[in-house]
């Protein structure tokens, strides 16, 4: 088949410090700075603490997701700079930011806004500020289900997504998070975005691929959006529905990641054998 021209290989040490720090910013600190501030300095501590529930997670929200809004910025800057190498194919300007790139920032905005309105009340709510991760899950599995809705219907694109113009065939949901995440956050830079286009156009082994990787993640996230969500809402002990909102979803990051892998290499193997047998 057409190659991709991008590699993995060189990039693992990189991904994994990468996912290391997201793990540490957005669930492990979150949550451990909280028990430890809420249980030895605030209400929770025996004598009470002098710092108050407000104080707490104030300090708590504070240090959440600082390695995303880094990140969004530098693929701002990627994206935008003059002569940049990253951007969708057939952008006219330095406005043509990616599909991806549009999602991830109100996804922030999202987050941020939930972490200001659970401590903005006098008692700050504590299971409010446990729904971040959640929220974005439900993001992240509405967009890609419903890219795959337009696409198993045939229908044109609405709006511009990523390299596909607007009217042009809706692919897989996916397809546009492959494209964006490796031409940019993983260095393709446009070649891949070329070469992905080609690949996509040329194999049917692989549109396949695409389309069900595109379901199972877009379900899988959206049913663990809903269940985490009713944990940190009616669970009976909050700190552990507190736990629950902020450590889930990265769990169910972990699980369906490794089914995904094994996957991928039985399709691309499968994808080889036919190619060369034609």
């Amino acid at each position: 088949p057409p190659p991709l021209n991008y590699t993995l290989t060189d990039k693992k040490l990189r991904i994994f410090f990468f996912w290391c720090f997201i793990l540490i910013d957005c669930a492990i600190a979150p949550t451990v700075l909280y028990f430890v501030l809420w249980y030895e300095a605030g209400p929770g501590s025996q004598p009470k603490g002098p710092l108050s529930a407000d104080t707490v997670l104030s300090i708590v929200t504070a240090t959440i997701g600082g390695s995303s809004i880094i990140e969004w910025a530098v693929r701002s800057w990627k994206l935008w700079k003059k002569g940049s190498d990253c951007q969708v194919i057939g952008a006219r300007n330095r406005w043509y930011f990616d599909w991806f790139q549009w999602w991830f920032g109100l996804c922030i905005l999202i987050v941020v806004t939930e972490l200001i309105l659970g401590t903005a009340w006098r008692q700050p709510k504590r299971r409010l500020l446990a729904l971040p991760l959640s929220s974005v899950q439900v993001i992240f599995g509405t967009v890609l289900l419903v890219l795959d809705v337009l696409h198993f219907f045939s229908i044109p694109a609405p709006v511009r997504i990523s390299s596909i113009p607007r009217g042009g065939p809706v692919p897989p949901g996916i397809y546009p998070l492959i494209e964006d995440i490796c031409a940019v956050s993983g260095g393709g830079s446009t070649a891949f975005r070329r070469s992905l286009a080609r690949r996509y156009a040329a194999s049917p082994v692989f549109r396949a691929m695409l389309r069900r990787l595109g379901t199972f993640w877009a379900l899988g996230a959206l049913a663990c959006a809903g269940g985490t969500m009713y944990l940190v809402l009616e669970f009976g002990d909050i700190d552990l529905a507190y736990a629950f909102g902020w450590t889930v979803p990265f769990v169910w990051v972990g699980i369906w990641s490794l089914a995904t892998i094994p996957y991928v290499q039985h399709m691309l193997a499968k994808e080889q054998r036919l190619w060369v047998g034609e």
